[in-house]
């Protein structure tokens, strides 16, 4: 029997570079829905022999007068709120609250009716987005089961299948806990603390000569959304719209020439210090996996009124992110008592090494401090809270304590952390890195071919079934 799979909105560069291989070579059909017809058309371009459901969302409205039933109906355990799925989408958080909700409503109501029409074994959707969690939210109403993919950081090269929109929400399709993932948790573990790999991040443009550098990206981009607009292409309540690309890029250069006026440590304090590293924003592994905690100065707060008054908070500006906050936002940190800001362009790993203690909402910083044997505080539904010296932060008054007892505790031991280590690669798969500027090789599409076949073989197994 073929499994029939729905790709949500997928891009059709990524469909046709994996999805449609894949397909190729495993007893599947995939059926990608498309949110608008021009969405539809380029995935049919790219996948000429793909089956594509075109929910020809118009780009530009308008739409009726939201069915609150239907979103409240869609709303449940483990599906975010209406609202936080607006507020965690990047462009429609942007737009007038009832105008998003327009949208919001008219897009479920298709998502729901295609869904149903369709009747897929297995949906597959995404973390980025309203359509994301709009999908899964349809998908858990129809009793259908939803997956997005989600990827290591460390060590890269390996995947998962999640249920919800959190990484902390694997599929139970776990590797045996044997000599081999011993002899690989030892030589991560190794390459590591030696420095040896790395998390592919890029850089924001730090510098002049960057700015200068990416000028031609930029106006390419800004081109194209400029054609899209003038030909009636542009979905405004997807990308953002072409004087909104204007004025962010003014406001960031603005921010870089600006930020040498702000005290910044290049190097750790002498004195003993927690370590917090802002997250880049907006970015779904902290607006959609931790929307409650998405107000980063509030996190931020709530840490400096828990931490010993003898202990500084070295807070470090995103590397990615770095011409993102205005000198009013960094006044607005450096105003609480005991926070210190980190240059973006300092070593992350010099400040956790020297820290006490690390907090984190979603970040691999709290899986490389863990990995340092460092107190790691989450804020988050993290998979790093499996490791040993990583509690999550519950209620901010009971911060305080958690934060003295967690000071207090002793490191983990070799031992645990292997262990601890080992339990987190099982939930894994060898994939490929989450680099899609990297062409997939055959093995590549061997290894997701491998991993699609055990998502099936789990979800034909006993348990599903009853």
């Amino acid at each position: 029997m073929r499994t029939k799979i729905l790709s949500i909105a997928w891009g059709e560069s990524l469909a046709a570079r994996l999805l449609a291989p894949v397909a190729g070579k495993i007893p599947a059909d995939f059926a990608h829905v498309c949110l608008t017809t021009t969405a539809a058309e380029s995935m049919r371009l790219a996948i000429p022999s793909a089956r594509v459901i075109d929910l020809g969302m118009p780009a530009n409205g308008p739409f009726p007068a939201p069915d609150l039933a239907l979103l409240a109906s869609l709303e449940g355990e483990g599906i975010p709120t209406i609202n936080n799925i607006i507020l965690g989408d990047r462009v429609l958080r942007n737009l007038p609250p009832e105008e998003a909700r327009r949208y919001v409503s008219a897009l479920a109501g298709r998502l729901v009716d295609a869904l149903g029409r369709e009747r897929p074994d297995i949906v597959l959707g995404g973390f980025d987005s309203a359509h994301a969690a709009l999908s899964l939210a349809a998908s858990r109403r129809l009793g259908i089961p939803w997956v997005a993919m989600h990827f290591s950081a460390i060590p890269q090269g390996l995947m998962n299948f999640c249920t919800g929109i959190s990484p902390n929400t694997p599929l139970p399709i776990r590797r045996p806990i044997d000599d081999a993932l011993r002899a690989e948790a030892k030589r991560e573990l190794a390459e590591f603390l030696n420095r040896q790999n790395r998390v592919l991040a890029v850089r924001s443009a730090h510098s002049v000569g960057l700015v200068i550098r990416r000028l031609p990206t930029h106006a390419r981009r800004l081109a194209q959304r400029l054609v899209d607009r003038a030909t009636g292409r542009l979905n405004r309540f997807n990308e953002a719209t072409p004087s909104a690309l204007v004025r962010q890029w003014l406001c960031k250069r603005k921010n870089l020439l600006l930020l040498g006026r702000t005290p910044l440590m290049g190097i750790p304090p002498e004195e003993r210090f927690a370590f917090f590293p802002l997250h880049m924003q907006p970015e779904s592994s902290i607006d959609a996996w931790a929307p409650f905690q998405a107000n980063q100065f509030y996190v931020v707060e709530q840490i400096a009124r828990a931490i010993p008054t003898d202990m500084t908070l070295a807070v470090k500006i995103h590397f990615s992110d770095a011409d993102n906050y205005s000198p009013k936002d960094l006044a607005r940190l450096l105003a609480l008592p005991g926070v210190k800001l980190v240059d973006p362009k300092a070593l992350s790993r010099d400040f956790l090494k020297r820290s006490s203690i690390v907090f984190g909402i979603m970040g691999t910083a709290c899986l490389e401090a863990a990995l340092c044997r460092k107190p790691v505080i989450m804020f988050g539904n993290s998979p790093y809270l499996d490791l040993p010296g990583v509690s999550r932060a519950e209620r901010p008054d009971q911060l305080p304590a958690l934060v003295r007892s967690m000071l207090a505790a002793p490191p983990a031991t070799e031992a645990q952390l292997e262990a601890g280590f080992m339990k987190y690669l099982s939930q894994y798969m060898p994939a490929t890195l989450n680099d899609w500027n990297t062409p997939l090789s055959e093995d590549d599409i061997e290894r997701y071919c491998s991993c699609f076949l055990r998502l099936f073989n789990h979800l034909a197994g006993p348990a599903t079934r009853a």
